[in-house]
């Protein structure tokens, strides 16, 4: 084996500078490939930087886009569509007829008031004939003994009788008539037939007399076509109650022509029943013919405010 000495001066032999070349080309590679790769190196850790220490990690990198280099460039991004400007998907595909309507408030004093119940009278109210309860401030309205004098409305009311109220004694149940005042609300007793029904053992009136006492004969006529007669009297209203009677409202004065109240004696409604055939069924009452239907002073006349069987 031979080997090959550097010449004189230390320069290299031709083959000698050809494998020097060769190698002196390979390491400037190399550092070429680490400089690249520190720069790499420092370009992700610039970017862990930027991102805040609650940030955390980085996700998977995007592809980066033109012109912007190696990291993601967010002026090249798509924007996102607005959150406000994308319809909801429920709301669009509700029909129109499912989606809430509220309402508007109505005021109350815009709001229809309810109907009145219409009020059921009893059959006596189609036959009244006589207008015996007036206002104090109107007494003109009303003439119950043929001289221009009637019960007072406050009176009654002072007493707890209004229209429309309920009397009672023991099982009989009254309706005060539900007039209003100056109206006819009694009948005169002039042999009247009212049509009754119903059934029990007594069949009592509200009553009072003018220019009185008042009595007379009267008949119960039943569905079975038989019929009984009775008697029916009613003290004088503008005097103290005679002893067996049975007063039910009593007031303290009376209203007079011309607006004022007599307050000398209690103005009296009175309690009076007969009895009832067992067993039977109403068909009407006819009434005592006492006087005409308008009453004349000074001719007695009996008033029948209610009728009720029980």
């Amino acid at each position: 084996m031979s080997a090959e000495l550097p010449t004189a001066g230390g320069a290299p032999s031709a083959q000698t500078g050809g494998h020097g070349g060769r190698r002196g080309h390979s390491r400037l590679a190399t550092i070429a490939w680490i400089a690249i790769t520190g720069v790499l190196l420092a370009g992700g850790g610039l970017a862990l930087l930027s991102r805040g220490p609650h940030q955390g990690a980085p996700h998977a990198p995007r592809p980066a886009a033109a012109g912007c280099g190696l990291v993601p460039c967010s002026a090249t991004r798509p924007a996102s569509p607005s959150r406000a400007a994308t319809p909801s998907p429920v709301a669009s595909t509700l029909p129109a007829a499912a989606r809430t309507i509220v309402p508007p408030r109505v005021p109350a004093s815009a709001r229809p008031s309810p109907k009145p119940r219409p009020v059921t009278l009893p059959p006596i109210a189609g036959f009244f004939n006589n207008a015996g309860i007036t206002v104090n401030a109107d007494t003109g309205l009303g003439n119950m003994d043929g001289s221009g004098y009637s019960l007072s409305q406050q009176a009654l009311a002072a007493a707890g009788v209004t229209a429309g109220s309920a009397i009672r004694r023991d099982s009989v149940s009254f309706t005060w008539p539900a007039v209003p005042p100056g109206q006819a609300d009694n009948v005169v007793a002039s042999g009247q037939t009212i049509p009754l029904h119903g059934s029990g053992s007594v069949l009592a009136f509200l009553v009072t007399a003018t220019w009185g006492p008042a009595s007379g004969t009267g008949t119960i006529r039943y569905t079975d076509g038989t019929s009984t007669s009775f008697t029916l009297t009613a003290p004088d209203w503008f005097q103290s109650p005679p002893p067996g009677s049975i007063p039910m409202i009593t007031m303290g004065y009376r209203n007079g022509p011309g607006n004022w109240q007599q307050a000398s004696r209690p103005a009296c409604i009175y309690y009076a029943s007969v009895r009832l055939a067992r067993g039977k069924r109403l068909k009407a009452v006819v009434l005592p013919d006492i006087s005409g239907p308008s009453p004349v002073a000074p001719a007695p006349a009996l008033h029948i405010f209610a009728i009720a069987a029980s």
